[in-house]
């Protein structure tokens, strides 16, 4: 049988991100989704934020008792693109802290990059831009076992990247959420 993941039994699921975390919430329908599929979610999200962002709000989260089994960041988009190449060390650093956060007993969910629309002209730029984050998350996945990694870079949805090549339109944002609730019931131990 396969390994069952630290608190794949929980119904309580934290989110926590930045400007695509707000989109799977206002456009994605991303809360009744996961109450659908049995979750109780819980979600915090702001435009604009660093992963370092996102280990304080889980840190104080986590804290307050707000913070069941499941665990799903998304982050590192604007890691990638606002700060020189030299920062991947930084957010390697912030992926051991939020998973140090989390502690053994949890399953943190973690959404990788995805950049660079189809035709646009830096395209090629955009996707290399985020790929040393994405191997941040291979490379950590290979650390923590009580992490996974969705590959949403893998994922057909550059053809639903705005003009930024990193934000999506409604259907972008449908699927992103679909994408992150199935990735959820895949680990999920609780019976049907």
């Amino acid at each position: 049988p396969p390994m069952l993941k630290p608190g794949c039994d929980s119904r309580r699921v934290f989110s926590v991100g930045d400007s695509l975390t707000v989109g799977v919430l206002e456009f994605g329908g991303y809360h009744s989704k996961l109450i659908a599929a049995g979750f109780q979610p819980t979600s915090v999200a702001q435009v604009g934020r660093f992963a370092s962002w996102g280990v304080s709000q889980f840190r104080t989260a986590v804290a307050a008792g707000s913070v069941g089994g499941l665990v799903v960041a998304g982050f590192g988009t604007n890691d990638a693109y606002k700060t020189p190449p030299s920062y991947v060390g930084a957010f390697r650093q912030r992926v051991d802290e939020f998973m140090q956060i989390a502690g053994p007993d949890r399953t943190v969910v973690w959404v990788n990059l995805q950049f660079g629309k189809p035709g646009a002209a830096t395209y090629a730029d955009m996707v290399a831009m985020a790929e040393p984050f994405n191997q941040v998350l291979r490379d950590k996945a290979l650390e923590w076992p009580n992490l996974v990694v969705l590959d949403w870079n893998s994922t057909p949805n550059r053809t639903n990247l705005g003009g930024d090549q990193m934000h999506y339109n409604t259907t972008g944002y449908r699927n992103r959420a679909a994408f992150i609730v199935e990735g959820l019931v895949a680990i999920s131990c609780r019976p049907a």
